[in-house]
């Protein structure tokens, strides 16, 4: 009960004073040597869990707070294309939303390594610039420990990434590209815009509509073009798309409204009244292959012997085990003195991840091109970037002492 006592507030002094008090709540009639190895082991345990958890919630709300960003900036880009392209009648306006969806599902893998390799930069930067960093190795926690750590954060991060680049941007890509033939398949009467022209069937028609209604019906339409070999123009004061339930024909029903047919100098113009009137819309006619590039499942990669789908698999890999690779260089590049700040080495790591990036994508063209064997492939790009970390890793510190602590055995010393 003694020992328990104590054992509340040994954190809180310093190492002599914690072995005093060990020392004096041990009972006599246990070897003490025996008995403070096995606390110190527990309450070494205790503290190594107690630290983990700390570095793992400050990389982990750092990472949040950096795909944040990345998510914002990304959706602003696309969001103006897609906006672009909805005023000028190119998409309807109700696939807005969703398109910008799955193409930030399908864009995951590209920022999700460079998330977690800022994450580590900012968060252990900002512990070197608060002189944590100092405290933990005056504690006996040193830069391998923290390395060992985030290797272990790292490696659950990179099984998620795999998961979502093998599986979930796979199947967005494939489910965009189908919504886009979707849309280049129907007819251009879905897309127009209101307070603007637009041509419909190739150039055959001219269409304005005013307005759209609460219910998305169109206020004020008109329409020029060909009717039965015939010039004609239509105006209505209200039209609506409507599906035929036997035939699947799509029809632009008009309301309320005029058909002018003739030939312009001519006399024999043919003007028709109506309460409703229906004209047929052509559908366009898409040839869909199938989802292709970053649409393939990946159960077709890694069956695949084109040299297309090669390259496709050998990119998937890459980026769980660019994870891997980018966080443990973060570790050791984000020590730094408390006067130069966390932001001091972030250029130098952004230049290294564009080299990286870079050198990456040079190797999968090259594998596209055939200039190079598929078992070389990108992977010699993987293992220039390893042999150089491990390289960083060894000048900054010596190399019997990294393996040792990175196995778990203390360093040998020789007695004379």
């Amino acid at each position: 009960m003694e020992l328990c006592k104590h054992n509340r507030y040994a954190l809180g002094y310093s190492r002599r004073r914690f072995l005093d008090i060990v020392l004096v709540s041990i009972p006599r009639q246990i070897h003490r040597e025996v008995y403070l190895n096995v606390f110190v082991f527990s309450v070494g345990r205790r503290n190594s869990l107690i630290i983990e958890r700390y570095l793992l919630k400050e990389i982990l709300f750092t990472l949040l707070a950096v795909v944040t960003v990345l998510v914002l900036i990304y959706m602003s880009s696309r969001f103006m294309q897609f906006l672009a392209a909805a005023a000028a009648g190119n998409l309807p306006s109700d696939t807005v939303a969703l398109l910008l969806a799955l193409k930030l599902l399908a864009s995951l893998p590209q920022f999700l390594p460079l998330s977690l390799y800022l994450a580590v930069l900012l968060a252990l930067g900002r512990m070197y610039k608060d002189n944590e960093m100092a405290a933990l190795m005056a504690c006996g926690v040193g830069t391998i420990n923290v390395l060992k750590g985030v290797l272990l954060f790292a490696l659950l991060f990179s099984a998620i990434t795999f998961l979502v680049t093998f599986y979930v941007a796979p199947w967005a890509e494939a489910k965009s590209e189908q919504v886009v033939n979707e849309v280049e398949s129907s007819s251009d009467f879905s897309g127009i815009a209101p307070g603007r022209f637009k041509e419909a069937d190739d150039g055959k028609w001219t269409l304005y509509v005013e307005s759209y209604s609460e219910q998305g019906e169109m206020r004020n339409l008109f329409a020029q073009g060909t009717y039965q070999g015939r010039q004609a123009v239509l105006v209505s004061a209200s039209a609506f798309r409507s599906v035929d339930a036997v035939s699947g024909d799509h029809f632009l029903v008009a309301e309320q409204g005029y058909r002018y047919e003739g030939e312009p100098g001519a006399l024999d113009f043919k003007i028709t009244q109506f309460d409703r009137h229906g004209v047929l819309i052509r559908q366009k006619m898409v040839m869909d292959a199938g989802p292709r590039g970053l649409g393939w499942p990946s159960s077709v990669l890694w069956q695949g012997q084109e040299i297309a789908q090669i390259v496709e698999l050998q990119r998937r890999l890459s980026v769980p085990l660019s994870v891997l690779l980018l966080a443990a260089l973060a570790v050791p590049l984000s020590r730094t003195s408390p006067r130069q700040g966390k932001y001091s080495k972030l250029f130098s790591a952004i230049l290294i991840y564009v080299i990286y990036s870079n050198a990456s994508s040079v190797a999968l063209s090259w594998l596209e091109q055939e200039k190079i064997s598929p078992l070389v492939g990108v992977w010699w790009v993987h293992g220039l970037f390893t042999l150089a970390l491990l390289l960083y890793l060894m000048s900054q510190y010596r190399l019997s002492w990294l393996l040792q602590r990175l196995t778990g055995r203390a360093p040998q010393v020789k007695r004379t």
